[in-house]
């Protein structure tokens, strides 16, 4: 799993009116609200400072006492309306006051099935409508993840092997044997194409592409040099990224089923944190920090050339989507497909808001919110709410969207800091977007597939 931390090179010091909300509700109010919250869709689309409430019913805690834990906070399964945006959050699990965050959610789509029905948390396939667990599936290695294309399939590997684990039987069979040893890509994205058909795989140390429907390995391999970076192929399936220090693309031939090992090097302005997208103008993107001249996030076209010695040039070649602070870490998911995969969802963890101080707030802070890379519009859509990150990495929120971006999930700690130890506790909530589903069916790929 790839972290990065900032190294504050710079300051900028904003000054922004805090809006306080006020007002007290009676107990009765209090519980008609919570009864009263529905999954649906709600936003801001400004680039306001909007602080969270610091009175009932749903205070900014601590130091209120809204927190895992303590009589009145939300039970598992149950739903309130964020009191500033306005969207819909329902608690999944109960955690607390147990160590970890039981899941690990990060940028990649495929801890979602392809129906968006299943969210892997705590090794099992959980229903995120019931929380029932349909089945426990191995998840010994971050790559894991469910099948882009089949609800009902798990996919894992095990030593030189890809196999499947069908969520409906429990039954666990081979898809290929790759002879050597099946290294990690880093766990952070999606190592299939949004169709399930294509795979980037690290056969024996390299990187190689790998057609599923025809079993073709590719020519041409890239050696994993990644270290703490990832990683995966874009939705569509045309390019092979690795994103390390330097990010680097590298074009995928499927006429000729070649892999291009010369690759193009597109960012270099900060670390490892983002998410790849294939949007409706037929390019790809990298949706990323810039945290060298500025703190900003920025949407990348992956195959324009860039240079390390002409910063100013990488910033221009490209759009910045919000502007953020020195002080916010975050991480990022996109949608792969279907008409909503123009946004990519975003969360920022704010170092300057803990368990003891709010600090100053400012536009953005704490917050999940959507960009769409084409338009520059911002949907925000609500306060994570979890205190004392990235510094815990079990809270961190890692805001993981489904394929067709109608759901979203984050961690949080909702302000519980004291558990869980140096890697902090974390519970998974659950965002209904409201977003326009593509359709009520996955993509198919043909009946003549291996092992299908």
């Amino acid at each position: 799993m790839c972290r990065y931390i900032f190294s504050f090179r710079k300051k900028s010091f904003v000054i922004n009116k805090i809006f306080c909300h006020a007002g007290r509700v009676t107990a009765v109010l209090f519980a008609a609200l919570l009864a009263s919250a529905r999954p649906g869709f709600a936003s801001l689309n400004d680039s306001a400072s909007h602080p969270p409430p610091s009175s009932a019913p749903y205070p900014y805690s601590p130091p209120g006492n809204w927190l895992p834990g303590q009589p009145g906070f939300l039970p598992a399964g149950q739903s309130y309306n964020d009191p500033v945006f306005g969207n819909a959050i329902t608690r999944l699990t109960n955690v607390y006051p147990a160590t970890g965050d039981g899941s690990n959610p990060y940028a990649k789509n495929d801890y979602w099935n392809s129906d968006g029905t299943l969210h892997v948390f705590e090794g099992g396939a959980m229903n995120v409508k019931t929380r029932a667990i349909a089945r426990n599936v191995p998840t010994n290695a971050g790559d894991a993840g469910f099948d882009p294309a089949n609800a009902d399939a798990w996919l894992y590997v095990s030593g030189s092997q890809l196999r499947q684990v069908l969520i409906s039987n429990g039954s666990d069979s081979l898809i290929k044997n790759f002879g050597v040893t099946l290294g990690s890509l880093g766990g952070s994205v999606d190592k299939a194409d949004r169709t399930g058909r294509y795979f980037v795989l690290d056969i024996g140390g390299a990187y190689r592409i790998w057609d599923r429907q025809t079993d073709t390995l590719y020519s041409g391999s890239i050696a994993n040099n990644t270290g703490g970076g990832w990683a995966g192929l874009t939705p569509d399936g045309n390019y092979l990224v690795i994103a390390t220090n330097l990010k680097m693309s590298y074009r995928i031939d499927h006429a000729a089923k070649a892999l291009n090992t010369t690759g193009t090097m597109f960012w270099s302005l900060c670390g490892d944190h983002g998410d790849l997208l294939s949007a409706s103008d037929g390019k790809n993107y990298l949706v990323t920090f810039e945290c060298h001249s500025e703190g900003a996030i920025y949407r990348v076209d992956i195959t324009l050339p860039q240079s390390t010695g002409n910063l100013p040039k990488q910033r221009s070649d490209n759009r910045k989507l919000v502007d953020t602070d020195w002080s916010d870490d975050g991480h990022f998911s996109c949608v792969p497909r279907g008409p909503n995969r123009d946004w990519c969802l975003i969360d920022t963890e704010s170092i300057d808001d803990t368990s003891t101080s709010q600090g100053t707030w400012r536009p953005f802070k704490s917050e999940i919110f959507m960009a769409n890379v084409l338009t520059g519009e911002v949907r925000r859509l609500a306060h994570h709410r979890s205190r004392n990150v990235p510094s815990l990495y079990c809270s961190d929120p890692r805001i993981n969207v489904n394929w067709d971006g109608t759901q979203a999930v984050f961690m949080s700690n909702y302000g519980a800091t004291g558990v869980g130890g140096s890697c902090g506790y974390g519970d998974l909530y659950l965002l209904d977007l409201g977003m326009q589903a593509a359709d009520n069916n996955p993509p198919q790929r043909p009946k003549n597939l291996r092992t299908w």
